[in-house]
């Protein structure tokens, strides 16, 4: 809940894409989820559409989502949408969880 609240009083309320915080740059766990995040957002472009990510991984969002109180497991994903959908919002939910 907090992610989406912090989200959506942005002005642009786009997502902050932070992928790997710098953190180990040849790590291949941290290059292939630059790629995946890098086709997520490609797609939803073309789509017109502004998604939601979070993750949590080896330097992926972790230190966000902690401080957050945000988990990638199902309950936190319901709970996403429930919330999304009772304030009306229609927007994508990406989620990338996993470790290097």
């Amino acid at each position: 809940m907090n992610a989406l609240k912090m989200v959506l009083e942005t002005t642009s309320q786009r997502t902050y894409r932070n992928i790997d915080s710098n953190q180990c740059p040849g790590c291949p766990s941290n290059l292939a989820t630059k790629l995946v995040m890098n086709v997520v957002f490609e797609v939803c472009a073309q789509r017109g559409q502004q998604p939601i990510v979070f993750g949590q991984g080896c330097g992926i969002g972790r230190n966000f989502l902690q401080r957050s109180g945000i988990g990638t497991h199902d309950s936190a994903c319901v709970a996403l949408r429930a919330a999304m959908e009772i304030r009306g919002v229609d927007r994508p939910v990406v989620v990338i969880d996993g470790d290097g």
